[in-house]
């Protein structure tokens, strides 16, 4: 979010992005700014009570450390903290603290893959608060609106949480997926909270979002380089594997359910037609968002499935079951088996096949269908 690369970092040795920040050249004001000094405060928007030694619509040079007490030019022994656009002394020294708005939107990520995507709508009815830095509720807690939207004003120069409950059948997307911040999710899918967070004078927030998915729809999870990982599909009878060095850093993989299958649909195969059961669909997304067409090594695709759910379509003999991929090119189911690593198990109903790309996949296998001619009177 915006606010939060906002005001002081001091205490620290590194500045937001991990760099070593300038030794003995002043506190950071954001992300990778500094100062050391002078700098020119406008205070025309407060008004100082007893001890502030300023009065309303006055602004005063102060020359030393911005953050620390006693720096020349302060009167009155209080110390000023500079929050990249205004400014808050102690409490008791300050009056008329302005507010801010804070928001905007909890969605309902249909793709899990972490981004606001064209269509998806909002969430009603969802519970948010904010909290303050040692995790109490701060005001009133709110809920979405229709439009899954909400809003929050506080007083600025304070730092703040926002709490998204998860609603049943739901779980969060992946948090600070992508380059655009507005378009993001920020709430942690572990605490159901964002990262602390400055309200900044001048500066409202509309950028606070949480994403969240249908789990009987999809599942998602981050895999890394060194590790790999596992994520199973949202019916829990599909799983995929991956080996580490199969992804370049970290990689946000989804699995969406597509159906249970279409009955009497005829797919092309290279001997008979075949129905299709047990439809799925695997992408995945670098860090910042952008897609990932290929992997360096294959993952594992492990489907356990039911005799019902290939008897329920019209496939006549489990011998024949196995998992293809959809070829976009040739608009063609596109039959795994056989390969390397890849089996079909009867005795315990599982499937299992090695692929390098995301793609729809599918339980397949031969089948009976019918067609349908329309009768034709002769004259």
């Amino acid at each position: 979010s915006a606010a939060i690369d906002q005001g002081v970092n001091a205490g620290v040795t590194t500045d937001i992005d991990g760099e070593t920040r300038p030794s003995g050249a002043g506190y950071d004001l954001g992300a990778d700014e500094y100062v050391a000094a002078p700098i020119n405060m406008n205070l025309s928007r407060y008004t100082l009570a007893s001890g502030g030694g300023r009065s309303s619509g006055s602004s005063m040079t102060v020359n030393g450390v911005i953050g620390q007490p006693g720096v020349a030019g302060q009167t009155g022994g209080s110390s000023l903290t500079l929050r990249a656009g205004f400014w808050a002394g102690p409490a008791a020294n300050v009056s008329n603290v302005p507010n801010t708005t804070l928001g905007n939107l909890v969605w309902q990520d249909t793709n899990a893959n972490g981004i606001q995507d064209a269509g998806e709508p909002g969430v009603a009815g969802v519970l948010a608060k904010l909290l303050d830095a040692n995790g109490n509720q701060v005001g009133s807690s709110t809920t979405t609106d229709s439009g899954g939207l909400y809003s929050f004003t506080v007083p600025v120069g304070a730092q703040y949480r926002l709490f998204v409950a998860l609603p049943d059948g739901y779980a969060f997307s992946a948090q600070d997926w992508g380059s655009d911040d507005a378009k993001d999710s920020d709430v942690s899918p572990t605490s159901s909270q964002t990262a602390l967070f400055w309200a900044v004078d001048g500066l409202a927030d509309t950028s606070l979002d949480a994403g969240m998915y249908r789990t009987t729809n999809a599942s998602s999870e981050q895999v890394n380089s060194s590790q790999g990982g596992d994520l199973w599909s949202p019916d829990g009878a599909a799983q995929a594997s991956f080996p580490p060095g199969a992804v370049d850093g970290l990689t946000n993989i989804v699995f969406l359910q597509l159906g249970g299958g279409t009955t009497g649909t005829a797919v092309p195969a290279q001997t008979a037609s075949q129905t299709t059961a047990l439809v799925y669909k695997l992408e995945a997304t670098t860090v910042n968002g952008t897609p990932v067409t290929s992997f360096n090594a294959p993952f594992t695709l492990t489907v356990n499935y039911a005799d019902s759910d290939w008897q329920a379509v019209g496939i006549t003999d489990e011998a024949t079951l196995n998992l293809a991929y959809w070829d976009e090119t040739s608009s063609a189911w596109t039959p795994l088996l056989p390969c390397a690593g890849c089996s079909l198990d009867t005795a315990v109903n599982q499937l299992v096949a090695l692929y390098d790309k995301p793609a729809t996949f599918a339980l397949v296998g031969k089948g009976e269908y019918t067609i349908y001619l329309p009768v034709v009177e002769s004259q």
